[in-house]
């Protein structure tokens, strides 16, 4: 949930408003592969857990639902620019710690992914009965009620090393 809340502590994007997010919560991706990995019988190879077509929404609806949940304005929630453009100063005002070139390097990346406006094809997924996702506007506000950590402590968590496992496991 932490590139939303990125985004909403910053006021600010680096791609197109009208661009689209293909969000899906994990309890119905995990759900998704459980069907996949016990279906006796599967058309495809390959399928996209993702929300599709239907089911993704444009920054400018999750901007509409942050203002129904958080108060505030809708439209021109976000100010739309270059993440270069960024103080070191605003990011430390937004976020209260954490540093700034930590900070920069996860806008940056996530602004070069939501630049591309994609969203993947999970009629695959569909096609094999299983139900599609919520819109991830229908169960944002149990995200933003109920996130324990900062923006901050999200993204350093996504960007620390993960445990190293063993190549060979002793018998």
């Amino acid at each position: 949930m932490y590139s939303s809340d990125l985004v909403e502590a910053m006021r600010f994007i680096g791609w197109d408003p009208h661009s689209r997010i293909d969000v899906v919560p994990v309890n119905w991706a995990a759900a998704a592969l459980g069907h996949l990995l016990f279906a006796p019988n599967l058309e495809h190879k390959r399928y996209h857990v993702s929300a599709g077509e239907e089911r993704s929404i444009r920054w400018e609806d999750l901007a509409a639902e942050y203002a129904r949940i958080c108060g505030g304005p809708a439209r021109d929630r976000y100010q739309v620019g270059d993440v270069s453009e960024l103080t070191a100063q605003r990011m430390r005002k937004a976020f209260g710690g954490g540093h700034p070139r930590h900070l920069r390097h996860a806008l940056e990346l996530y602004s070069r992914f939501c630049s591309l406006d994609l969203v993947f094809d999970n009629s695959r997924l569909l096609g094999e009965g299983f139900p599609a996702p919520p819109r991830f506007t229908e169960y944002m506000r149990t995200c933003v009620e109920t996130s324990p950590m900062s923006v901050y402590e999200q993204m350093r968590g996504d960007f620390e090393p993960s445990i190293a496992i063993p190549s060979e496991i002793p018998a």
